[in-house]
């Protein structure tokens, strides 16, 4: 009950705090994705600050690197593959909202004693619960089956296939930070509750009509 309290009291101030950083960060991809070169010259400034980290363009392009791969593996395409200009923006837009999420709730998942176990990691790509991403990424298009013996195979030899290990890393990430994710959202929303009565005088106030 002390974690819930805890989120309850806490919930409504940090949720719109998370939303007026992603507006600064979207307003810094506007200026990213603009002119450039006119901005910021030949150096290469940091593209923003989220809770007070810099964050370089450097960072973010890798990221736009792997994200790039981890599309084009998800289609079924090599990973070099060109991807057409409005995907690529939602990519842009997903990186940045998912590296603000990543500092503002890393913090909350640390004090609320969040975390990822290896055995539930384990479920995730191996075991009977499949990320969904990587399920996709591994099916057969030919018959629809999800091949885990070849994602077995690729994990058993990862050291020694450097290809798949630059792309491999950043997805754990991914995976691990988007089930903290939905499990810091499950924690809010099991902690937000409205008594039947509560429930039952509200819809009331609102239908309620009057004649004067």
């Amino acid at each position: 009950m002390a974690i819930i309290t805890r989120i309850r009291n806490r919930a409504a101030g940090f949720v719109v705090g998370f939303i007026a950083l992603a507006l600064i960060g979207f307003l810094a991809m506007d200026i990213f994705t603009g002119n450039t070169s006119v901005l910021f010259g030949n150096e290469r400034k940091p593209l923003g600050k989220i809770d007070g980290q810099q964050v370089s363009l450097q960072t973010f392009d890798d990221k736009m690197t792997t994200a790039k791969a981890t599309f084009n593996a998800n289609q079924q395409r090599p990973a070099d593959t060109p991807i057409d200009e409005a995907s690529t923006q939602q990519l842009r837009d997903q990186i940045w909202t998912d590296m603000v999420r990543e500092n503002l709730l890393n913090k909350e998942y640390e004090q609320l004693g969040l975390a990822i176990s290896q055995a539930e990691l384990f479920d995730m790509v191996a075991g009977k619960n499949i990320d969904p991403q990587l399920k996709q990424a591994f099916t057969d298009p030919k018959t629809g089956e999800f091949n885990r013996n070849q994602l077995i195979s690729l994990l058993k030899d990862i050291d020694n296939n450097a290809e798949f290990k630059k792309q491999w890393i950043p997805f754990e990430k991914y995976i691990v930070a988007n089930r903290l994710n939905q499990k810091y959202n499950t924690l809010i929303s099991k902690g937000l509750y409205t008594p039947k009565a509560l429930a039952l005088e509200d819809y009331n106030n609102q239908n309620r009509k009057a004649s004067i």
